[in-house]
């Protein structure tokens, strides 16, 4: 069975993907879900967000592994005539202990990789990337006043460590930079609805801002930069921040966005 996947880690530019993918008709993302824990469960998702699933089959899904919910959900689309696309949470996988309570110890694994390939996926993976500089400086502003105290101590240094394991983790599959996206979406967006063999409509320049099925900088609690955009903008660096200059000098860093594709 085949299914359209994609990596993002936080702050990487995900959820203005999730919104340019998700609007284009005939396209269905499942947004945040990881076999370890979702933002929102991919049964409400499914249920509330897109109408997949009844309200029997959300009760009856709750109960079942993370790949019979995947492979239910597949079928249904495929029913519908629609592009079932997963967009993972791999933070969850490396920053587990700081965003979920009860995880003492990340995997350091992308489980979903694993997961999908014990279910017999065949997987058509795409990967969207940031420079390390720009996602831990995000995180720090972004997170550390909103989600657990932990955020506040989460060194540059510690998050190079775990940045460079996602970026060991993902750079095998095919890469777009966020930074790529911004400067030239159509031409991006397309490339990347033909790597996952998803629908393409060059009609998600005007529709992506009124797209809400999804999590992370669609949600008004939040208060990204990023939510109130009308076109799609590359969003301004904090090259000033002490939090950039110190992944800068960071070898893990440094060696990730090498990785990655970053000269």
């Amino acid at each position: 069975m085949k299914l359209a996947v994609f990596y993002a880690f936080a702050r990487s530019g995900g959820t203005l993907i999730n919104r340019c993918i998700g609007c284009i008709p005939g396209n269905l993302v499942l947004s945040e879900v990881n076999p370890h824990a979702s933002v929102v469960p991919p049964e409400q998702q499914a249920h509330e967000w897109w109408k997949l699933i009844s309200d029997e089959e959300v009760d009856v899904l709750r109960s079942q592994t993370y790949i019979q919910k995947i492979r239910y959900f597949s079928q249904k689309a495929h029913e519908r005539q629609l592009n079932l696309i997963i967009r993972d949470w791999p933070s969850v996988n490396f920053l587990g202990d700081l965003l979920v309570q009860d995880i003492l110890t990340p995997s350091y694994v992308l489980e979903q990789e694993v997961y999908l390939s014990h279910g017999d996926f065949e997987c058509c993976s795409a990967v969207i990337t940031r420079r390390a500089e720009d996602v831990y400086t995000s995180i720090i502003k972004s997170f550390a006043e909103k989600v657990p105290e932990s955020f506040r101590f989460l060194s540059a240094e510690d998050f190079g460590i775990r940045y460079l394991r996602y970026a060991k983790s993902v750079c095998k599959h095919r890469i777009f930079h966020y930074e790529d996206i911004c400067e030239e979406p159509e031409a991006q967006i397309k490339e990347l609805c033909e790597c996952l063999e998803i629908q393409y409509s060059a009609s998600f320049l005007e529709k992506f801002k009124y797209f809400r099925q999804c999590t992370g900088d669609s949600q008004p609690a939040v208060g990204s930069r990023g939510f109130n955009l009308d076109v799609i903008t590359r969003l301004k660096s904090y090259t000033d921040s002490e939090y950039y200059v110190d992944t800068q000098k960071n070898e893990s860093c440094v060696e990730a966005n090498r990785l990655l594709g970053y000269g």
